[in-house]
């Protein structure tokens, strides 16, 4: 395991047990909106506060990001602390959410850990040395037909735009080629879980910059594709994410194929 990997865990490790006694203390059900809100933004705060402490006494030469901040501002070598991931799940007391750290090397990510404190799931994503869960190597499911698949799946979520059943239209495509969807409301994580195959892939509504980022280490490190609904590669224009195995990408694009015009106005 790599150095920066190790330092990362143990920054995160230290979250998530902090989340995951603050989760059972939260109370949602009896706390009115805005001060369960500053609840959740004050938790946060003292997750990346520790983190900080953390990855400075051990890089005091390189630069820590704004807490949620995927930017390196022409930094060489970069953390980005991301403190609750899934934060709407967080709040409401369900339990799909999750806690990472990134490094990025000359804007490059070069290894992330994911960290879900109520499963005890470890994700480590490192450029070049593979996936791990709970230190065992992982890779992608081999499923090679959509009625195989288990997707998370939020593209009926969106109803933006002129055309706003488009998004209804390629989920229903989806459901029709047998295609199992869930969605937990955590993306990243559901990215994790696909590196782990406990999802065969993720096609979700996207413009979070950071899961862009995570999405192109997590696919390449666990033998994944990754790409935008049009078979585009991810980057900054992206709004939507895919994530698949090659067959099932593949026969994603080929059923979204029809949809491809009206996603260029959508």
């Amino acid at each position: 395991m790599q150095p920066a990997i190790k330092m990362a865990l143990r920054a995160a490790r230290q979250s998530s047990d902090f989340l995951k006694d603050q989760h059972a203390r939260l109370e949602p059900a009896s706390q009115k909106a805005d001060a369960l809100l500053r609840s959740v933004r004050a938790i946060e705060n003292t997750v990346y506060e520790r983190s900080v402490e953390s990855l400075q006494r051990a890089y005091r030469d390189h630069w820590i990001a704004p807490a949620g901040s995927i930017e390196s501002n022409d930094y060489v070598q970069t953390w980005h602390i991301f403190p609750i991931l899934g934060e709407q799940n967080f709040a409401r007391g369900l339990p799909e959410f999750a806690t990472a750290v990134l490094q990025k090397i000359n804007d490059r990510p070069e290894n992330l850990v994911v960290l879900c404190p109520l499963t005890g799931e470890e994700y480590a994503f490192s450029r070049g040395y593979g996936a791990v869960l709970n230190s065992r190597r992982i890779r992608i499911r081999n499923s090679d037909h959509l009625d195989q698949t288990l997707l998370s799946c939020n593209l009926f979520t969106r109803s933006q735009g002129a055309d706003s059943n488009l998004w209804l239209d390629m989920t229903g495509t989806l459901v029709r080629e047998g295609a199992g969807l869930r969605h937990t409301g955590c993306a990243v994580l559901d990215m994790a879980r696909v590196a782990g195959g406990f999802l065969d892939g993720v096609a979700l509504v996207s413009e979070e910059r950071h899961e862009q980022v995570m999405a192109t280490l997590i696919s390449q490190e666990s033998g994944a594709l990754s790409g935008d609904l049009r078979g585009n590669p991810l980057s900054r224009k992206s709004r939507e994410l895919l994530i698949a195995n090659s067959p099932i990408f593949r026969e994603i694009l080929k059923q979204f194929q029809p949809y491809r015009q009206r996603l260029t106005g959508a």
